[in-house]
């Protein structure tokens, strides 16, 4: 016999031994509890013997309800005497072999669950943390589709702004002197962008002037006194010293940011 045959027969012998352990283990188990049962059992038989006693110690003539109780404490003394015979063969034939050959196939059948329920606790161990990476990619693609967003914006802000900078370097100086001096409500439209003057307004609401060339186009808002959900608007055309003309004349509903503010200061 080689090495390898010799270690191969110690495992085995090992395994033996420590199965046969499992079985006297489970052996003693089982029959502590046969007799856990069986003096409950006695216990039950005892207090149903004690209402027979009580039922029959009594002078009085027994009437039909009395004997129908009798009858039932001894049905039930009679059902735990049959279970406390068969907990007596079962606790004298605990070291029989068929028991041993019964109790090992519990012992492989209890074995092979538990197997299958660490398997079905690692699957679900694995699938959740696939979850989990499934979801953190689906979180690091919409941070990054986030942090895209926001530097598409701020792209945007910044060459608005940058727009906006420079188109307030070129506006005219007799502009830039009127909006000084012209209430918040008031202004100009240059190059597409709305300047309103500095100081406080004087209505709510708003005029507006746009030059084109020798053209002097005046946009005018008028909000009524009630808080309704319209406004009106008004583009009168005036040429030069000529009296203004009413080109346009419009009601619209009232949105959020319908019309741009930007107050120059």
């Amino acid at each position: 016999m080689n090495n390898a045959q010799k270690m191969q027969n110690d495992l085995l012998a090992i395994k033996v031994s420590v199965f046969s352990k499992e079985i006297d283990r489970e052996k003693i188990l089982r029959k502590n509890k046969l007799m856990v049962t069986s003096k409950e059992y006695k216990a039950i038989i005892f207090r149903t013997q004690k209402v027979i006693s009580y039922i029959s110690d009594t002078e009085e003539i027994l009437d039909i309800n009395d004997l129908n109780r009798i009858q039932k404490c001894n049905d039930t003394i009679l059902r735990y005497e049959n279970l406390l015979l068969e907990i007596k063969i079962n606790i004298d034939n605990i070291d029989t072999e068929e028991t041993k050959i019964l109790i090992s196939a519990e012992i492989e059948k209890n074995k092979f669950k538990l197997e299958k329920e660490k398997i079905k606790s690692k699957y679900e161990v694995i699938e959740s943390l696939k979850n989990k990476q499934i979801e953190k990619k689906k979180f690091i693609e919409k941070e990054k589709d986030l942090r895209s967003e926001y530097k598409s914006r701020r792209y945007e802000y910044n060459r608005e702004f940058g727009a906006y900078s420079r188109l307030c370097g070129y506006l005219p100086e007799y502009m830039e002197k009127n909006l000084k001096e012209m209430p918040s409500n008031k202004g100009y439209i240059f190059k597409n962008i709305y300047f309103f003057g500095s100081l406080k307004p004087d209505s709510k609401n708003k005029t507006l002037f746009e030059r084109n060339k020798d053209t002097l186009y005046i946009h005018e808002y008028t909000y009524p006194p009630k808080e309704e959900d319209v406004y009106y608007y008004k583009l009168y055309k005036k040429f030069k010293k000529d009296p203004k003309i009413l080109i346009q004349q419009q009601q619209y509903k009232k949105k959020l940011g319908s019309l741009r503010t930007l107050s120059f200061n």
